[in-house]
């Protein structure tokens, strides 16, 4: 019998099954012994009975199962969806999807003693009813407010004896709602995030496909754990973007596999966001439970230079923060707390050239370097390379230089001046869980961070909150820019109890003006996107062309976009277009985007794309 397999095996996306011969009785989902060049690896059973020209001589035979049944029917719809809708190989989704273990016999669904919840807001049982009746729901939630929902869940699925998935974007984030699961269901909850320990990691995914975990937490990954027992997926914070994996192949995103998942296993589907993403959510049950959010004050800065204040606080800041961390104030024990926002790392984003406009770039990935006054060292905000600031230009050999873009370090300065008793830490993009330890504790009185952090310190409620600066990003070449700095905002704001301040030069951006309207907001993003064709009325393809001297990259890069032009003249070729990161791991790339609303074009355009590019299907952002 001739059979089609799958081998496990990264290989490109013109590559993916593979014909063999064998005597064996094998079904669709095995998993199997090939021969593979000169080694054996394992391989999926992906049809039998083919027809094929080749000559059963000529093929190589198959001649042990590993494993029968690997993958359920409903998991061989989801890899072959995977590689259609990704335009990738099903081999390499094979290693995403399956892990290197033997699969063994399940116990079934184990018997838990569910535990009574105490209710603390009334309104939770009736969410949890509405979540449980409709196929698909939209919620908007605090945290707090959120878990009694989802332990409510937890335990209505038990008693159906159905199993639930909450993705989180974060591991902080899983830790969070493990620890706060685990005082209710002990040993019924298991956890999955690329950092744990294989063994471990394995157990807990054979486990709850196995239907013997009823509460799996993780984070994207997870998605691939769904059994055919799952009752509901929780895709929580579903704003975020770490949601997609974009550094690495597969570029998938886990709330587009959710939706389709829940599809195929028959699974109810919750998304919850207190700013949920622009896209149509016709066919969505939308609960906009929302919290009560503190007063929001938005302070135009052009409005402080004409009042002579150059500090990069506002006066409504400076006021806000005296009322805590006054001079007189014993800040001995850390009591009132607050969290100031600041999109750039550094003391200064850039460093130009006051004679030529030179300004330097990292040597390893072309990204513009910013400066830290406290180290005196120019740094890649990308990849940590640190270089001297040299006392000459490079390019002319002047010695004046222009220092633009206030940083984190010169508000960590700042503050440091106007109210000395006050600790003070940074938390960046990298997890540092030290500092999030230390403020979570009350051992530091403000927090400064540089990026989106509500999944760090869910559960924590400060007194001030303040958009330091932000307008950056508000002017981003990228589709999604309003839509990005509308997240940052609402993270901030519901962490905040008394004074939350936005600072701007712009105060009259739509951003600004539909704050704490959400459907407004949406509307009239749709309504621009549309107009563009833009998600979710068009597609974005991102396609990257790779190598280490930049005059091929291009050629081959302008050398493909005419041909994509010229084979399907109805879609929109963007580019190619350097990359923000111009270099990674010593190779330059330039990406072409592709703008369509018909799937069928897009599989003529893949045709052309040879198998070294990167595709990012359904990319989130342009640069």
């Amino acid at each position: 019998m001739k059979v089609n397999i799958i081998p496990y095996q990264r290989l490109p996306k013109s590559l993916g099954v593979f014909t063999y011969e064998t005597n064996l009785k094998v079904s669709p989902g095995d998993l199997v012994e090939i021969p593979w060049r000169n080694k054996t690896l394992p391989g999926l059973v992906w049809e039998i009975n083919v027809k094929s020209k080749i000559s059963k001589s000529k093929l190589k035979r198959i001649e042990k199962i590993i494993e029968p049944q690997i993958l359920a029917p409903g998991d061989l719809k989801l890899l072959q969806w995977l590689s259609e809708y990704y335009f990738q190989s099903p081999a390499l989704f094979l290693k995403t999807f399956l892990p290197e273990i033997k699969k063994t016999k399940g116990k079934g669904f184990p018997e838990v003693k569910t535990p009574k919840l105490v209710l603390v807001n009334k309104e939770s049982g009736k969410i949890a009813d509405v979540v449980l009746q409709n196929s698909k729901t939209l919620l908007e939630l605090d945290y707090k407010n959120r878990l009694e929902v989802y332990l409510l869940l937890a335990h209505k699925l038990i008693q159906q004896k159905r199993q639930l998935i909450i993705l989180a974007p974060e591991v902080s984030l899983v830790n969070y709602y493990v620890h706060e699961f685990k005082k209710h269901y002990s040993s019924n909850v298991g956890f999955l995030y690329s950092g744990i320990a294989r063994g471990r990691y394995f157990k807990t995914w054979q486990q709850f496909k196995n239907g013997e975990l009823p509460i799996l937490i993780g984070t994207r990954q997870a998605i691939f754990a769904v059994s055919k027992s799952t009752g509901l997926i929780i895709v929580d914070n579903e704003h975020d973007y770490s949601y997609k994996q974009w550094d690495m192949n597969p570029r998938y995103d886990a709330r587009a596999i959710a939706e389709h998942v829940a599809k195929i296993f028959k699974s109810k589907l919750l998304f919850t966001s207190l700013s949920p993403r622009v896209k149509e959510w016709k066919g969505w049950n939308w609960i906009g439970a929302r919290p009560s959010v503190p007063r929001t004050d938005i302070v135009d800065l052009r409005d402080e230079l004409k009042a002579g204040n150059y500090s990069l606080f506002s006066e409504k800041l400076h006021e806000s923060m005296d009322k805590l961390f006054n001079v007189k104030t014993d800040l001995k024990s850390v009591r009132d707390q607050a969290i100031l926002f600041i999109n750039q790392k550094g003391s200064f984003a850039v460093v130009v050239c006051r004679d030529c406009g030179y300004s330097p770039k990292c040597s390893h990935c072309a990204t513009p370097l910013s400066y830290y006054e406290s180290k005196a060292k120019l740094i890649c905000t990308h990849c940590g390379r640190q270089e001297s600031l040299s006392v000459n230009c490079p390019n002319c050999r002047g010695g004046s230089y222009k220092f633009m873009g206030a940083g984190a370090e010169q508000v960590i300065g700042e503050i440091k001046r106007f109210w000395p008793k006050a600790s003070v830490a940074l938390l960046t993009a990298d997890d540092d869980a030290e500092v999030i330890d230390e403020f979570k504790n009350n051992q530091v009185s403000i927090l400064v961070t540089t990026s989106a952090f509500s999944n760090k310190l869910a559960g924590i409620k400060v007194k001030v909150g303040a958009i330091v600066s932000i307008d950056t990003l508000l002017n981003l070449p990228e589709f999604e820019a309003n839509e990005i700095v509308r997240h940052a905002v609402k993270e901030l704001e519901m962490l905040t109890t008394n004074s939350f301040i936005i600072q701007t030069y712009n105060p009259d951006h739509p951003v600004w003006k539909n704050l704490g309207r959400e459907k407004k907001f949406q509307a009239d993003e749709l309504k621009n996107r549309k107009a563009l064709r833009y998600p979710p009325f068009g597609r974005i393809v991102k396609l990257t062309c790779q190598g280490y001297k930049m005059p091929e990259v291009n050629t081959q890069a302008k050398n493909i976009a005419q041909k994509i032009k010229n084979a399907v003249p109805e879609i929109e070729v963007l580019g190619p277009m350097p990359e923000y990161r111009q270099k990674t791991r010593g190779r330059y790339r330039l990406s072409l985007v592709i703008k369509t609303d018909a799937k069928n074009k897009l599989d003529q355009v893949m045709k052309l794309v040879p198998d070294d590019w990167l595709i990012d299907i359904d990319a989130e952002r342009l640069l």
